[in-house]
């Protein structure tokens, strides 16, 4: 699946303004979630060989922080593990009369909390369920028809045929629960609250997410019943992931190998967001910066497999073309 650049065309309004006073000569200031700092010390090692006209400074406090400190220009470049929201793309614009160019620059991990991990679809390690779409996903966690509420509906047989689906998903407001809200239900809030119960996924101390991803697995080696939206398990877990079908009929499981190739249809995505408008030469050290992440040598730095992982030729393709 290559994932389409996160850009906005630019409206007559917009573009009759002046750009934005991000950029400072030579320097190029970034910002961005925690997680990225070993994969961004690297890039920034072999982009300063290659540029070494451009000074790289980076402040990573958080994704919040990083697109508050692109629309308050206080950054140049935000790099984040998740899509911008809704409000933070609003306050950017009601400033500056544009919208923030968005581009992945790297996949998020197979199943490392805190590293956007691919969302995985678990189950009890007794529960015969073996693979499930997108739709009917969609169908089973929202509330709208038609509803799937029974494992019987998924095609389960015997003593699974009547029995309840009891679902468990990350709270809908973090970041990982946006995603799965904007993947399955198309932003919508309107779950199936009854039977679902949310797992808090905190940003901070540095270790709660992997504590959330714990408990959901406790919850799901509990319940033979339960169906889970959330980081894969460990090989030696008693839960089990299951296959999701994508658009072509084939099974994928949430593996580096798959999530490289853009195959899994639950993978997620790193951005980098920055101002962008016509070609200001204020923002060209960080177009220079992105050029460098997207070529073969930046994407060839992404290679630890429990953490972020490299873009499909497809998917860095598409992202050096909107960078230009």
């Amino acid at each position: 699946m290559v994932a389409a650049p996160l850009a906005w065309p630019l409206t007559a309004r917009s573009a009759a303004l002046p750009p934005p006073p991000h950029g400072l000569p030579g320097v190029l200031r970034i910002g961005g979630t925690r997680a990225l700092q070993p994969l961004l010390a690297i890039w920034i090692r072999a982009f300063a060989k290659v540029r070494p006209d451009i000074r790289v400074l980076s402040d990573l406090a958080g994704s919040d922080i990083a697109m508050a400190g692109l629309y308050t220009a206080t950054c140049d470049l935000a790099l984040i593990g998740r899509d911008a929201t809704k409000p933070e793309i609003q306050a950017f614009e009601w400033i500056y009369r544009f919208r923030p160019q968005g581009v992945p620059i790297a996949n998020g991990s197979a199943a490392t909390p805190g590293m956007s991990p691919a969302l995985a679809v678990m189950v009890h390690q007794s529960n015969p369920l073996q693979r499930i779409g997108i739709e009917p996903l969609g169908a089973v966690f929202g509330d709208k028809t038609p509803r799937i509420r029974t494992w019987g509906q998924l095609g389960l047989t015997g003593r699974w045929r009547d029995q309840a689906i009891n679902l468990l998903a990350p709270e809908a407001e973090s970041g990982t629960g946006r995603f799965f809200r904007s993947r399955l239900l198309g932003d919508s809030n309107r779950l199936a609250w009854e039977r679902m119960t949310e797992f808090p996924v905190p940003p901070r101390p540095q270790g709660a997410e992997a504590a959330a991803t714990r408990l959901m697995h406790a919850a799901v080696r509990r319940d033979p019943f339960a169906l889970a939206l959330g980081t894969a398990p460990g090989k030696s877990s008693a839960v089990r992931t299951v296959a999701v079908t994508d658009a072509a009929g084939r099974d994928v499981y949430p593996t580096p190998e798959t999530i490289k190739a853009g195959a899994y249809p639950l993978g997620r995505l790193v951005n980098a967001y920055y101002a962008k408008l016509g070609d200001e030469p204020r923002i060209e050290p960080a177009r220079a910066f992105l050029r460098f992440v997207l070529s073969a040598e930046g994407q060839a730095l992404v290679n630890a497999p429990d953490a972020y992982l490299s873009l499909s030729s497809g998917q860095a393709a598409a992202s050096r073309a909107a960078v230009g």
